[in-house]
């Protein structure tokens, strides 16, 4: 019984393991030197001077315009799992500025966004495509990517709602939803977002707010299932642009969590709760064949005793025929046997 228990305990953890594999989870919070740490990879114009983060070209008095440049992190991270089904639940802050050096009007703005590990900067992808997808113009072009932008110019060709906007793309730089922030996000004022995605709910949310004065603040939200836009494994950076007008970029901290989803769905759930049955039921019954197996063999090693005393009781028997051994005599023979002996003898007399 204690290997039948120790076979379903197997059955069961593997089970579980094909069902519900884990999502890793992933945690970093950068800050001031640690901005440098080799966990940052950056490409094109982007680079760390000592304390923050410059996404574009910083050095005034140089051309500043037609820059590209993001900040990623170094390891994928997993948002979902194909087996089970699992997504992650995840939360990132950064705390930036955007500074238009004295221009009334500047661009283009920074995003942050999720992507196909490793993430891999288009071509030609300069001014209001932030770096995260091709610049075709009039033409909209597409990108297995995930962004929150926070832009500083509009691009009537890309439906943009003011100059200074927050807006979430799926796969295109034109926004599935954007909020104008009625205020100057080019002031070189430092701003805190928070983007924030609840597995359950399906909801990727974001929170902006101004570092100095907190009660100026903007959210929007959109319900997208991250599985149907990007792989398992996927690339998280900062992203920013230039185009024919500029301005800098620069961001001063970032910090990423994310966790496995206690709860997915009901329908989860109950697939879990299903697998837990399964593999009770399967461990029931792999016990209840070891008790028959048990059974059979308890009565056939039985039976092969009573065979055995049968055939020694049968061998006693022909050995009484054959006269090798103690006759049997009725009792007729015995009276008569008696009879016939003279008083006062004694005659033995068998009772086999």
């Amino acid at each position: 019984m204690a290997r039948c228990n120790s076979r379903s305990l197997h059955i069961l953890v593997q089970l579980l393991s094909v069902l519900i594999p884990p999502v890793s989870p992933l945690s970093f919070n950068f800050s001031g030197n640690k901005l440098g740490i080799p966990n940052l990879n950056y490409s094109g114009d982007a680079y760390f001077d000592g304390s923050i983060i410059q996404l574009t070209k910083n050095q005034v008095g140089s051309s500043l315009g037609s820059s590209v440049g993001s900040a990623t992190y170094s390891e994928p991270v997993s948002l979902w799992d194909k087996a089970s089904g699992t997504v992650a639940d995840f939360t990132t802050n950064f705390r930036f500025s955007i500074n238009s050096l004295g221009q009334r009007v500047s661009g283009d703005g920074l995003a942050f966004f999720l992507s196909p590990f490793p993430f891999e900067e288009p071509s030609n992808s300069s001014g209001g495509t932030l770096g995260l997808f091709k610049n075709l113009g009039q033409s909209i072009s597409k990108n297995e990517v995930v962004a929150v932008e926070f832009d500083s110019f509009r691009n009537l060709e890309y439906n943009d709602s003011s100059f200074n906007h927050v807006g979430i793309d799926i796969w295109s730089i034109v926004s599935k939803t954007q909020v104008d922030l009625n205020a100057n996000i080019r002031g070189n004022v430092q701003f805190i977002a928070s983007v924030s995605y609840n597995a359950v709910t399906q909801n990727l949310s974001v929170f902006l707010s101004n570092a100095s004065d907190p009660r100026r603040n903007w959210s929007l939200f959109y319900v997208v299932d991250l599985r149907k836009y990007l792989p398992q494994n996927a690339a998280i950076g900062l992203s920013a642009a230039t185009g024919a007008l500029y301005e800098t970029h620069s961001i001063y901290s970032w910090d990423f969590i994310s966790s496995n989803s206690s709860s997915q769905s009901k329908k989860k759930i109950s697939n879990v709760r299903s697998a837990v049955g399964l593999a009770v039921g399967i461990g029931i019954l792999l016990c209840g064949l070891g008790f028959v197996c048990y059974a059979v063999w308890r009565k056939r090693a039985s039976g092969g005793m009573e065979e055995d005393e049968m055939a020694l009781e049968l061998s006693i028997n022909d050995a009484f025929e054959r006269g090798g051994g103690p006759k049997k005599f009725s009792f007729g023979t015995c009276s008569l046997t008696s009879a016939m002996r003279p008083s006062g003898s004694y005659m033995p007399v068998s009772t086999f």
